[in-house]
């Protein structure tokens, strides 16, 4: 829907907004589900209050679901790796679900506080402080992914809050 660049862009009554390159800052207002990716670049994405789906891209990008039940989809590494990271403003471990795509090694387990190690298969890790979901991808014990949770509500976080396909 957006071009190259940054763009903004406020919208109501759409089934999907992709953000296209550059750092865009994408609105969703009103209740009907929306499918939103905000693509490459820097991105801050923010749903209405329907159960949308929200990807962000590549980039340190700043997801919001607002109300409702919000898959949060990464669908690769680069999406919100260590390096660039990424944010979820609103994560509710009761309604929401973090979605990843194609990065599943062996079976997945959420560690809770405990460190990630070396196990072969795909784990997460919660640094409850600053609220950062570590994500190991490869079972390497090393974090590919780090997903900050700004405003998060983490009480009953656990493997159910996670789906992998």
């Amino acid at each position: 829907m957006c071009g190259q660049g940054a763009n903004a862009l406020s919208v109501s009554s759409m089934e999907a907004v992709n953000g296209g390159e550059g750092a865009d800052a994408i609105t969703v207002a009103g209740s009907i589900a929306t499918r939103l990716s905000g693509n490459d670049g820097n991105d801050i994405v923010v749903s209405g209050s329907g159960s949308d789906q929200i990807g962000g891209g590549s980039g340190a990008d700043q997801l919001t679901g607002g109300a409702g039940v919000d898959p949060f989809i990464d669908g690769g590494v680069t999406e919100a790796s260590t390096m660039a990271g990424g944010a979820i403003t609103d994560f509710s471990a009761t309604t929401d679900l973090s979605i990843f795509t194609g990065m599943l090694t062996g079976a997945f387990s959420f560690l809770g506080v405990a460190g990630l190690t070396a196990t072969g298969s795909s784990q997460a890790r919660l640094d409850a402080t600053p609220k950062i979901l570590l994500i190991d991808t490869g079972g390497d014990g090393n974090a590919d992914i780090k997903i900050t949770l700004t405003g998060a509500d983490i009480t009953g976080l656990d493997t159910n809050a996670f789906l992998w396909r």
